[in-house]
């Protein structure tokens, strides 16, 4: 006779970037085992590919993390992580304090991390009078390839994967029916004063923040420190 199998609650998640709702489960604990052998292997495209295979799992498949913005797929573990293995998390922080080799233990709430988004700046940029570019924020994916570029094709290839459109008077060009060829011929040619207000937007971007309070254990030192990136909170 076949053992009971339990029923997993729901819950709900709203993504940063666009306001929509994802439905998801705690993950359960084959999964935390291959995210644990992931973290401890510490390979930034291991442990990625873990979260991604994560977020697939436990949303039933009806969210691709490989097209989420890198910010909606951070928020949306750390969501996922307070509902499966509890809202506290302990960070350990070196003291500041000079030739100080003492610690400090943190406590965090990781539920209650927001992500501020009154930043992000306004997605369609005018180029001229009549065309202009509508913009998107890069993936995890889109971040990890430019960064095996060389540094000189870095910029032209992060602007690439951030152009969702091209528009002028009369038509909109969707970059998924645009070679890569025709693309790259594009962004070559645009301004340098153009690329700096596209790579603005890029850069309004928000991420994972978190402000804490410390005491060395050591030296009884007392500081604040800015937490930032999953990194921290993983």
């Amino acid at each position: 006779m076949a053992l009971p199998m339990q029923a997993t609650p729901i819950y709900t998640c709203e993504l940063p970037s666009d306001k929509r709702e994802v439905k998801f489960r705690p993950f359960l604990v084959k999964e935390q085992k291959y995210l644990m052998v992931a973290r401890e292997s510490e390979d930034s495209g291991e442990i990625l590919e873990a979260i991604k295979q994560l977020i697939m799992s436990v949303t039933s498949h009806t969210v691709d993390p490989s097209k989420l913005p890198t910010f909606d797929l951070e928020y949306l573990f750390l969501k996922i992580r307070a509902k499966s293995v509890g809202e506290n998390t302990t960070v350990v922080l070196a003291c500041d304090k000079k030739d100080c080799k003492g610690t400090a233990q943190v406590e965090i709430n990781i539920d209650k991390i927001e992500m501020d988004t009154s930043e992000i700046k306004d997605s369609k940029i005018m180029l001229n009078e009549s065309v202009g570019v509508e913009l998107k924020f890069p993936t995890a994916n889109n971040l990890a390839k430019v960064a095996e570029l060389e540094e000189a094709d870095q910029v032209v290839e992060l602007i690439k994967v951030c152009i969702a459109s091209i528009f002028d008077d009369e038509n909109i060009y969707d970059m998924r029916d645009t070679s890569d060829q025709e693309l790259t011929e594009f962004v070559e040619g645009l301004t340098m004063a153009q690329v700096e207000e596209m790579t603005d937007f890029i850069r309004s971007a928000p991420s994972l923040e978190h402000k804490v309070s410390y005491t060395c254990n050591t030296c009884n030192e007392k500081g604040e420190r800015v937490l930032k990136g999953l990194v921290n909170f993983f």
